[in-house]
């Protein structure tokens, strides 16, 4: 990935992108928070007087949701910290999309990937929203190529 000079536009969609990635996990932090409180609530007023074995399942559980709420936490706050204009972007002409079915007879989610030839032949493959799928013309839309916090690839469609 190489860092490019972005326009103001183009800063503002990755902007975009990040902050919809922190609001869906605010959003699972809410509902982490919620169900543990439902749990505390529920582990003390039914094993106040008696204590019985359901109630290690019950600790593991709350154990669980607070597990999540820490690990949505951490990734607000590198969500948080990236900072959009030192970000490596690549900008390219999208050559190829796909979308492939799951296998996994439980997850039957669709997998939506976008490509891009970069210099020296170099193939590029980001994942991608259906918005952006949807709006991807082949060998006419332009996308931006950059990662957040992990190795994965994303792309947004201009």
């Amino acid at each position: 990935m190489v860092n490019q000079q972005l326009s103001k536009d183009e800063i503002k969609l990755i902007n975009k992108y990040r902050n919809n990635k922190i609001i869906q996990w605010i959003f699972l932090l809410i509902l982490m928070i919620i169900l543990s409180g439902i749990m505390i609530t529920y582990m003390v007023k039914e094993y106040m007087n008696n204590f019985s074995t359901d109630i290690i399942w019950d600790i593991l559980f709350e154990v669980l949701f607070v597990y999540t709420a820490v690990y949505c936490i951490n990734h607000i706050r590198k969500l948080y910290n990236v900072n959009i204009e030192t970000l490596k972007v690549e900008k390219a002409i999208i050559t190829e999309k796909q979308s492939m079915k799951s296998k996994d007879l439980m997850n039957r989610s669709r997998y939506r990937y976008v490509a891009a030839k970069i210099n020296n032949d170099t193939d590029l493959y980001a994942i991608c929203s259906q918005k952006a799928y949807d709006k991807t013309i082949i060998n006419k839309s332009v996308g931006l190529f950059f990662k957040l916090v992990d190795d994965t690839i994303r792309v947004v469609v201009l």
